[in-house]
Order: structure tokens, then C-alpha cells, then sequence
């Protein structure tokens, strides 16, 4: 336990002494269908501790600062197991790409965020089932935004499979606090 917390406070000042990364921002786009056999719920503190089948006790109290902060969570479920998670922010608010990148998030527009699928439930399309149903709950807003880092290969084809195209391509450089951001 001792090893992941210093594993976890290490990548997190590393990436504030140096970053170069690029992030992608995905804009959904496209109706798309994927049909699988999973039972999407809202996250709640009832049903929080329904992630520990494949997350950290740590998480309880990081979902618990998203319910209090307004953020509708979705919890996957295959064969009655909870295999994802996905988490929704409403605009107008500060969203964090990326620990160096914040950016606004406007009246109308949504953004996915801390999603996970459990290792053992990975190429289901159970993340791509969770996002259109994610852009479904939302039909009033302009925009349902997710962003992504460029090399997470997966990730990006659950997202596409789900219809949403990129929008910006943020270039990072950070060091020891000089920092550089292009978007494109």
C-alpha cells in the first residue's frame, strides 16, 4: 500500500516538473449503436463500494468529492459485477485535461472524465456502450466533450467507436513550471 501511494505521488509531481504530452479533446459527433450485455447505474453513495470488485478503498472518498461537487458518476455492471466507471461535469465549470492543462467548460456543455473499464472486462465495447449512453442523458446539451492522451490507444478506439471526433490537439511541454501549450 505504502508503494502505491509513493508510485501515485511521484507520477503526479513528475508530470508538474516534466511534461511532454499530447492531449486530445474528443467532441461526440455521430450516433452510433453497440449493443452489450452490461447494466449501466448511476453512481451513488449507496453504490459506491461496488467498485472495490476492481479499484482501491482510495476511490470511495474521490467519488465521494465528485457526487458532493455535482458530478453524475455511471457504473458498469457484467453478470452483476461493477467493470467500469465513467464520470460527468456540467458547464459551466474548470475542468483538468491534463495536471498542467485546465480549461473552461461552458453553459451547454458536458465533459466525461475519470473513466476506467476493469482489466478483465477490457475489449467488450463496454466503454463505448457507457459514452452513448452518456450523450443519451444529455440530448439538451451542445456539446459532450472527453479527453484522452494521444498514446492511449485503446481509449481512443472505444471513444471513436462511440462517435466522437477530435476537436483540439493540446501540446504540452512543462519544466519545473515553464510551461508551453499549443492547441491545434
Amino acid at each position: 500500500m505504502k508503494m502505491i501511494k509513493l508510485k501515485l505521488v511521484w507520477d503526479s509531481t513528475k508530470s508538474r516538473i516534466f511534461t511532454r504530452e499530447t492531449i486530445l479533446l474528443f467532441q461526440h459527433k455521430e450516433q452510433k449503436q453497440v449493443d452489450v450485455p452490461v447494466e449501466v447505474i448511476y453512481a451513488s453513495k449507496n453504490n459506491l463500494r461496488d467498485i472495490l470488485t476492481f479499484q482501491d478503498e482510495r476511490y470511495i472518498k474521490v467519488f465521494e468529492r465528485f457526487l458532493n461537487q455535482g458530478d453524475q458518476g455511471y457504473f458498469a455492471y457484467l453478470e452483476g459485477q461493477c467493470v467500469h466507471r465513467s464520470w460527468v461535469r456540467k458547464g459551466p465549470s474548470i475542468i483538468k485535461l491534463h495536471p498542467v492543462l485546465n480549461t473552461k467548460l461552458d453553459q451547454g456543455e458536458v465533459f466525461i472524465h475519470y473513466c476506467e473499464t476493469a482489466p478483465m472486462a477490457r475489449g467488450r465495447n463496454i466503454f463505448p456502450f457507457v459514452l452513448l449512453r452518456i450523450v443519451k442523458d444529455f440530448p439538451d446539451q451542445n456539446r459532450v466533450l472527453i479527453s484522452v492522451n494521444s498514446k492511449n490507444n485503446s481509449s481512443i478506439r472505444g471513444i471513436v467507436k462511440a462517435g466522437f471526433a477530435v476537436k483540439y490537439e493540446y501540446y504540452l511541454f512543462n519544466f519545473m513550471g515553464f510551461k508551453t501549450i499549443r492547441c491545434r
